[in-house]
């Protein structure tokens, strides 16, 4: 009896050594939307390693190729900026996956470096049509860059993916074309450490692709998530062309003083969200696309237009000195800083839009934006036919003159007035 006891007790101790992820899966993350064409998984373990007192990550990746285009990356942190990347792609044969780690400065492609920790991929297969890929990253916790922790309850992470770039490459640091969708996600990296005395073993990716211990919430403080820097950006430029620009222009009826101090503040507002724009990217490779290029001029649209609205104020100032009795003349400059400024007001407007398209997420943004812009464009069309019924043909009185909306033109208004 008693050794009967003393075997049942030994059945049962085992059972309790057995790997983890026979009681608790390992933590998983999931992205699958057909719009997107995404289809990818990551999962992870950790284990110890006494030998040089780190942890290595053995990491089990799938992903859906469609046509065999495109590649997937994952990587540490909230931002591209020293994050440690794990880019995969279709290979030149037919279901072969092609890996590489790299890491990258600021928003610069992504590049092999020196100091990258040493992985290596130990199995590469095709299962159902998709790619499956084990790799193992040694000592990846001592990374130095944005740190993978072992430990961390809400580790953050990146994604990015690009459907339409065609492969056909065996070279694991082929140059990527940019981006068309990301985003950033946490995992518990805690529940993937196995601590029993077991050997290392990769996880398995579930089958019904949905993620575990993973997801877009977190349970602990990071730093601010690439999305809200861009979020920033979006609301800074939305409220300089949405708001600020229309009420600078109407600040035009009331006094050119107020039309000063209103557009410094719309000047200064958008020039803040191009910048906060820069400061993410800071690659000249970045600024290559229609939305960055469009930005990068309607920041010079703004140092200009504003150039030319002072010297246009000062010429104008001494002209009406030098005529009291007469509407002061033209000064040349009137018409490109009204010029100037329209065109620019329809270029911001125009990229705001698109900005909201390339933001995926906000895309159901841009009808609201185009309507909330028609209505403000219709409003100022009303208010500049209106207003020129009534102005009067002559002169109200010495030295006071008639504002003339339809020109945006200051030189009705009196001297006293500015």
């Amino acid at each position: 009896m008693h050794s009967i006891t003393h075997i049942i007790l030994l059945i049962l101790l085992s059972l309790t050594n057995l790997p983890l992820a026979a009681s608790s899966p390992s933590p998983q993350y999931c992205h699958v939307n057909p719009v997107e064409l995404s289809d990818f998984c990551i999962a992870l373990n950790t284990f110890h390693n006494e030998t040089n007192h780190s942890e290595d990550f053995y990491v089990t990746v799938s992903a859906k190729f469609v046509d065999g285009t495109g590649w997937i990356a994952f990587g540490s942190g909230y931002l591209m900026h020293q994050s440690l990347m794990f880019v995969f792609y279709p290979g030149k044969t037919p279901g072969s996956t092609v890996f590489g780690a790299r890491s990258t400065k600021y928003h610069d492609p992504p590049s092999h470096t020196a100091d990258i920790p040493d992985v290596r991929v130990v199995s590469t297969r095709s299962e159902n049509g998709y790619s499956i890929l084990n790799f193992i990253c040694y000592a990846c916790n001592r990374w130095g860059g944005t740190r993978l922790d072992a430990d961390a309850v809400s580790q953050p992470w990146i994604w990015a993916t690009n459907p339409f770039q065609d492969a056909n490459l065996d070279d694991p640091y082929k140059p990527l074309q940019i981006h068309t969708y990301y985003d950033y996600f946490y995992m518990n990296m805690k529940s993937g450490q196995v601590v029993d005395p077991v050997e290392p073993y990769f996880p398995t990716i579930s089958t019904d692709r949905t993620s575990i211990a993973a997801g877009h919430t977190r349970d602990a403080a990071g730093g601010v998530a690439a999305s809200k820097i861009w979020l920033y950006h979006g609301i800074l430029m939305a409220f300089a062309f949405g708001v600020l620009y229309p009420l600078g222009v109407a600040s035009l009826v009331v006094s050119v003083k107020y039309h000063w101090i209103v557009q410094s503040i719309t000047a200064g507002c958008g020039i803040l969200g191009i910048g906060v724009a820069v400061f993410a990217t800071k690659s000249i490779s970045s600024f290559l696309g229609l939305h960055q290029g469009l930005g990068c001029l309607a920041g010079l649209l703004f140092v200009v237009q504003y150039g030319l609205g002072f010297r246009h104020h000062v010429l104008f100032v001494r002209a009406k000195r030098q005529s009291v009795n007469m509407p002061p003349p033209q000064t040349g400059l009137k018409q490109y800083h009204i010029w100037t400024g329209r065109g620019l007001y329809f270029l911001g407007v125009s990229n705001v839009a698109l900005g909201l398209l390339l933001a995926q997420k906000h895309r159901a943004l841009v009808i609201p934006w185009l309507i909330t812009v028609g209505l403000e464009l219709a409003g100022y069309y009303y208010v500049l036919v209106r207003r020129k019924r009534q102005m009067p043909v002559e002169p109200l009185s010495k030295g006071s003159y008639a504002y003339d909306p339809v020109n945006d033109s200051e030189e009705a208004m009196p001297l006293n007035e500015r």
